[in-house]
Parts: C-alpha cells; sequence; structure tokens
C-alpha cells in the first residue's frame, strides 16, 4: 500500500454523498474528490455536528449524548487522533476559517463554531500549549502550500457560512443548492 505524504480531512456539514458527489454545483470538491481520495463508507453516528466530529477525531463515539449535542463543553481524554500522530512522530493542524487567534479554545465567535472543532476539546491540545498552537487560521493553509510546509494531516473547519450548513455570508434564507455553491467556492 503506498504511502500518502498529507492527509487532509475536510468536513461539510448536512448534506448527503448523493447531495454532493455528482453534483454540478460543486465542480471544485469534485475534483479534490477525483484527484485524490474519498471517504464513501461515513455516516453519521449521531444527530448534532459534535458527536460525529468526536468519532472522526477519536475513533469512536463519546459519552456525550443528544440532549449535550454541540453544547457540550468538556474535555474528550480518550485516545485521539492527536495523541496517534505525536507518537509517530507526524505533524498535524487543524485550519479553522474565522478562528479568532492561533490555538483559541474557547467556545463558537461569530462564523466560527467550536462544535465543527474537535481539536478543541482534546485533553492532548488543552494541556498543551504547543499542540494547541496547531490549531490555526484557514488563511495559513495557503501560506503553509506556497512554503511547502504543509502538516502530514490537517484538518479543514470551514466556518458556519461556508461549511453548506447555514446560508452563506449576507443572505437569511438561501436554497440548500446555494450552500452547496458557497462551500465549494
Amino acid at each position: 500500500m503506498p504511502r500518502l505524504a498529507h492527509v487532509f480531512v475536510l468536513v461539510e456539514e448536512n448534506h448527503s454523498f448523493n447531495d454532493v458527489i455528482g453534483n454540478g454545483n460543486m465542480p471544485y470538491l469534485i475534483s479534490l474528490a477525483s484527484a485524490n481520495g474519498l471517504a464513501t463508507q461515513y455516516y453519521a453516528d449521531a444527530h448534532s455536528s459534535l458527536p460525529n466530529y468526536f468519532v472522526l477525531s477519536t475513533g469512536k463515539g463519546t459519552s456525550i449524548t443528544g440532549s449535550e449535542g454541540d453544547s457540550y463543553n468538556g474535555v474528550v481524554t480518550q485516545d485521539n487522533v492527536v495523541r496517534a500522530l505525536t507518537a509517530a512522530g507526524k505533524t498535524w493542524k487543524c485550519y479553522a476559517e474565522a478562528l479568532p487567534s492561533v490555538g483559541y479554545l474557547g467556545s463558537d465567535d461569530g462564523a466560527y463554531l467550536q462544535h465543527h472543532n474537535p481539536f478543541a476539546y482534546l485533553s492532548d491540545v488543552q494541556n498543551s500549549s504547543s499542540q494547541a498552537t496547531n490549531i490555526v487560521a484557514f488563511t495559513q493553509l495557503g501560506a503553509d502550500i506556497s512554503n511547502n510546509s504543509l502538516p502530514d494531516y490537517a484538518f479543514i473547519v470551514p466556518n458556519v457560512n461556508n461549511d453548506a450548513h447555514n446560508c452563506p455570508a449576507g443572505m437569511t434564507t438561501c436554497s440548500d443548492q446555494q450552500k452547496l455553491v458557497a462551500a465549494d467556492q
């Protein structure tokens, strides 16, 4: 099996595989999937976003329930991707759009949603300022590409206006297709 130099995880919100793959309104995302890789057997594990992000980052669900859902504000101590990457000597970054500041571990702020960033909850990040500095603004991705300094593993967190969950910035109502077009752009 070939080794990959870099792994990028990009999570969009609230649309099915069939809504996205093959959708003419998402040519960029489809081109990335075609040229690289696409997880075709991932399904939501729970309702509300955060429990699903924990499955992606820890390999299993957490003890939070639907009633806590996205308002959970605890720390996750179970094994996780940061722990595994660090132990393997690999680098990682979480590129979060609208992040208030590098290493920000706080709650939702404007278009940035903490509950779409599982790394902000992980004890490995919460308890290490050096690990926390791996949570960076989305704009850092372009700089890292230009400087040939991409991490081994990258988790990309679009903001609420660009993750296909809500309407694009400046719109109070919109269609699903408008949400998907904004996410693709």
